[in-house]
């Protein structure tokens, strides 16, 4: 068997025309919905794109869906095609839009949500109340609505909607119900059999807190971002499982007799852990102190306790820099963390030496998705020594130094990685006394703030 192919000329869509009610929306987005699919292909004319009937069948369609979006439910397009592409190769198009009668929401009326969560529930129906109307835009609303009572605790609820459309337009009254059902506390934290030792060790300190509480996605989202903060874990889920038992409290002024009897539901945590042993070089330059370069290592999982080590040592024309800190991100099995560092630094610039050795100690906790703060205290002895400075110029030359502060995060941004919005504001405050009759002390404020905002697109 012989096939013989001729391709012959290649057509492309030509000039696109508009027939009918095209003036509901502006034609260029019309016509973004009609040639995506032809112009979404790589190397594709953006212009005038390769002439396929399926794909612009599909971006009528697309366009009737936008239309039917904006109200316009019994919405109709059809593809004319010119009879023939021109000298050049193009084949005009034209589409004619049928439109037919608006719809958009009338009165709309909301039964049933609990009355802590009535306000945000209203919130929502009033931001859509006078809009287009479509079927789909219902449904997106009874999610938010299911979505709004499972993320404080009423994991059974459930949202219907009863509207009845003319035939003729106008506005459609939506009746929505809200079935919120029993709201849940929180029974045991159950970690998957996969994690490490001291992964586990981390996540049930972190979570633990949160037993016995009644469900809510705030509490979930902060205990699920001091998981995160620890750098052991590439991934985390937290699913709740229904335990079909009930709470058994006692009933009092802050408490009713339904809360006291709440159904429980366990915190199942799965995820992927991170590789625990990182090093890292780095090699730079500093128009002060020369070229620099370092080595790090750290292990977020010392010895499967859950503990983190980390171990730096910089070197720069004036001399190296090493670093030790050992850090507990489940301190006594509670949300603390507390760590324990040590740095010696050798400095030796300019006829100018000066030998260091420091001692920190840090308890630290997120105490809520945007705030975090750290205690910190600790001491430092230091050796200075020149032989271009006098020693009224010099001072002592051994001083021993004891410091102590707080230092508090407000973060606001996207992301603490790469950020494109938001703001943070960082403060520190340190006041360090002479330790050992050195008459040496000082007093040290430092604020640090920024806002992000995108300035384009991309």
């Amino acid at each position: 068997i012989l096939i013989s192919v001729t391709a012959g000329p290649q057509t492309r869509v030509g000039t696109v025309t508009w027939k009918g009610d095209d003036a509901l929306l502006p034609q260029e987005e019309m016509r973004k919905f009609l040639l995506r699919p032809s112009i979404e292909k790589e190397g594709a004319d953006k212009e005038n794109p390769v002439w396929v009937g399926g794909d612009l069948n599909t971006g009528a369609s697309l366009v009737q869906r936008r239309l039917r979006a904006a109200g316009y439910l019994q919405a109709e397009t059809i593809l004319l095609p010119a009879a023939n592409a021109n000298p050049e190769g193009k084949r005009d198009l034209t589409l004619e839009i049928k439109a037919g009668p608006a719809f958009e929401f009338g009165q709309i009326g909301f039964i049933g949500a609990p009355p802590q969560i009535d306000k945000p529930c209203r919130d929502v129906l009033t931001s859509v109340s006078g809009g287009p109307f479509n079927e789909a835009r219902v449904q997106q609303i009874e999610t938010q609505l299911t979505s709004i009572a499972q993320e404080q605790g009423w994991l059974d609820a459930a949202t219907t909607s009863d509207y009845t459309l003319g035939s003729k337009g106008g506005t459609v009254d939506v009746q929505i119900v809200m079935k919120p059902g029993l709201r849940y506390r929180i029974g045991h934290i159950v970690t998957h059999e996969g994690f490490s030792r001291g992964s586990n060790r981390v996540l049930q300190a972190g979570f633990r807190e949160l037993e016995g509480r009644l469900y809510s996605s705030a509490d979930l989202d902060l205990a699920f971002r001091r998981a995160l903060d620890t750098d052991m874990f590439a991934l985390l889920d937290v699913e709740p499982i229904r335990t079909g038992q009930n709470a058994q409290l006692p009933v009092n002024i802050k408490r009713s007799a339904e809360e006291a009897t709440s159904p429980l539901a366990d915190l199942r945590i799965t995820g992927e852990e991170t590789k625990p042993k990182t090093l890292g070089f780095e090699i730079g330059f500093d128009t002060f102190l020369g070229p620099q370069m370092g080595v790090s290592y750290k292990n977020t999982n010392l010895r499967d306790t859950g503990n983190t080590l980390a171990a730096d040592l910089n070197w720069s024309t004036a001399g190296p820099l090493g670093s030790l800190k050992l850090k507990d991100p489940a301190f006594l099995n509670t949300a603390y963390a507390a760590s324990a560092g040590l740095a010696v630094e050798s400095f030796d610039l300019f006829e100018y030496t000066r030998y260091g050795t420091s001692l920190s100690l840090e308890l630290s906790r997120r105490v809520s998705r945007h705030y975090s703060y750290t205690i910190f205290a600790g001491a430092s002895i230091n050796t200075v020594s020149t032989d271009v400075m006098t020693e009224d110029e010099l001072g002592p030359d051994l001083y021993t130094l004891a410091f102590a502060g707080m230092s508090f995060m407000l973060d606001h941004r996207d992301s603490v990685v790469l950020p494109k919005k938001g703001w943070f504001l960082s403060a520190r405050l340190e006041t360090t006394l002479d330790a050992m009759g050195s008459g040496v002390s000082y007093a040290r404020t430092d604020i640090r703030g920024a806002w992000y905002r995108p300035i384009t697109k991309k």
